[in-house]
């Protein structure tokens, strides 16, 4: 990655987020921080304005931490603004009512005249719309909101069967945000899904999109687990993620519903050790299954994620769902522990290859065969886990995978610079 040449001004570049980047805490944060963290490295000239909402748990601490990690005088400018809420749609119609900032900030969005607005996920981009900036004007988007709402109304469906009643409203509320995304997106210059299957959902909308892999650190030395795991002792297998995301929802009920079972069939009761950590409480059915289940222990968050995956054969991954990028999967692909993960996961991340870089499994039967190929054949998992750990450095580590934005941002830049553009507005 190279600087811009001294002979000529940086481009000015406006990043909205919503929240507040952090180095460490959180996944889409995370990420937004090493996106900005390389942006700003790059040599443009960066405005960076955090959209907080009105009630959230973010604190003044917060904003000044960032404020410290990122500012640099004439390179990285920090700005906060509070929302009432990013966005909101509202009626048949999908009427969008976009965030505003304060005019203070507003104003000096304005002065700062960026040539480039980039925007993470929709709310953010619909505050940018509001702005009425004339910029090039780049949306990256994680999971698409119309899916997540839409597949968590189906579980809520299945685990309670009043539910039921509230589905046909929930998929009008999802029609009025694909409206919404297909007006906010219309006229983009570019449009980055961090999930490959987000674009045939897109171009339904009619929206064209580009999936690049997002930034994700690996805070400790390539490991694989191959090398110190062996068939001994009871088969030990990690389920991470946020307990209460979508993706832990779909994979909690195929492990408990359809893998524990078949691996009961395999090694017996007491065979084999499954931990589950991450953040969040587990939902109530799901802790009252633990009770059924010995073989199954329940860690919540744990400070040293790492040290949990060096005591485990491989991760496991049973979510069904068709939707996301998984972060806990790059974070296994990168430190050297072998991914059992449903063929559903890879739809989203491409760098997914059964026996290459993972393993994957669609039926609760072929995924307790996975998982006992895992413990009972180490030379085999090394072989995956080494490749997982190369494409992780090609695709998700930081410098890398900001690389293919800032690419993308260059060209842009180089293709339309002495372009007037045209306003951005909820209009255009």
């Amino acid at each position: 990655m190279t600087s811009q040449p001294a002979s000529r001004a940086a481009p000015r570049i406006l990043i909205c987020v919503p929240g507040v980047p952090d180095r460490t805490r959180g996944a889409s944060a995370v990420l937004f921080f090493h996106y900005i963290d390389q942006i700003r490295r790059h040599g443009y000239r960066v405005l960076c304005l955090l959209l907080v909402e009105k009630g959230s748990t973010v604190a003044a601490s917060d904003i000044e931490r960032f404020k410290r990690e990122v500012e640099a005088p004439g390179q990285c400018e920090v700005a906060a603004a509070v929302v009432d809420r990013l966005i909101q749609v509202a009626g048949a119609s999908a009427t969008i009512q976009a965030g505003r900032v304060d005019a203070a900030t507003a104003e000096r969005a304005r002065r700062f005249e960026p040539e480039l607005v980039l925007c993470f996920d929709i709310g953010a981009a619909a505050v940018a719309r509001a702005l009425d900036l004339r910029a090039r004007f780049v949306a990256w988007l994680g999971d698409l909101n119309f899916q997540t709402f839409w597949f968590h109304a189906r579980y809520d469906a299945r685990e309670r069967a009043a539910a039921l009643l509230r589905l046909p409203k929930i998929w009008l509320i999802c029609r009025r945000w694909k409206a919404a995304y297909r007006t906010l997106l219309r006229g983009a210059d570019l449009v980055i899904v961090a999930s490959a299957s987000s674009q045939d959902v897109l171009r339904g909308l009619g929206v064209r999109s580009r999936y690049l892999p997002y930034p994700w650190p690996v805070d400790k030395p390539f490991r694989p687990a191959a090398r110190h795991r062996s068939a001994t002792g009871r088969p030990r297998f990690l389920f991470c993620g946020t307990l209460s995301g979508l993706g832990s929802r779909s994979a909690l009920h195929y492990l408990f519903d359809g893998v524990y079972p078949e691996l009961q069939a395999r090694w017996g009761a007491g065979g084999f050790e499954i931990v589950i950590t991450g953040a969040r409480s587990l939902p109530a059915w799901a802790e009252a299954s633990l009770r059924d289940r010995p073989e199954v222990a329940f860690l919540g968050y744990v400070e040293d994620l790492y040290a949990e995956m060096d005591r485990c054969h491989a991760a496991i991954v049973p979510i069904d769902v068709p939707v996301g990028n998984r972060s806990r999967i790059v974070t296994a692909m990168g430190y050297g522990l072998l991914v059992i993960a449903h063929p559903n996961t890879a739809l989203g991340n491409p760098e997914l290859v059964a026996d290459k870089t993972c393993l994957l499994a669609e039926t609760p039967r072929e995924f307790a065969r996975q998982m006992a190929r895992a413990y009972e054949d180490p030379g085999r998992a090394e072989r995956i886990e080494l490749a997982a750990r190369a494409s992780y450095e090609r695709n998700f580590e930081p410098r890398a995978a900001a690389a293919l934005l800032i690419e993308q941002m260059d060209a842009l830049l180089a293709e339309r610079r002495g372009a007037v553009p045209a306003a951005l507005s909820l209009a255009s």
